[in-house]
């Protein structure tokens, strides 16, 4: 049986991607995370806001310091629907405060004096 045959063409299914260079891609417009501290990190780092679905340790504080901080919205596993999950999708792809956010944080966390190579080395 082909694992492809039940999706639309626009769906590709593998053991594993690369998060970090799939964040990069303009392309992407909001990334749904378990919250981990990476996780939540490299979306900064890219300026995509998040939908975090925290199941455990510090990805519940890493989801709600996000969503403190105006770029993530968050959902409680055990009460997602099909319905809130879509909503929630939606209201961070069409409200702008979410990306303007991500964007502002993104920027400051990338001005730096040293390039962090540079501080390594030192």
């Amino acid at each position: 049986m082909d694992v492809h045959q039940d999706y639309d063409d626009n769906v590709f299914i593998s053991a594993w991607f690369a998060q970090a260079d799939i964040l990069a891609s303009p392309r992407v417009k909001l990334f749904v995370t378990h919250g981990g501290l990476l996780s939540t990190i490299e979306p900064i780092y890219h300026g995509k806001p998040l939908l975090g679905l925290p199941l455990f340790y510090d990805q519940e504080t890493n989801v709600n310091r996000s969503q403190q901080m105006c770029f993530a919205l968050s959902f409680d596993i055990n009460d997602l629907t099909k319905a809130s999950f879509r909503e929630t999708i939606l209201e961070i792809m069409t409200n702008n405060k979410y990306e303007q956010k991500v964007k502002e944080i993104s920027q400051i966390y990338h001005d730096q004096p040293i390039k962090p190579i540079d501080l390594a080395i030192y």
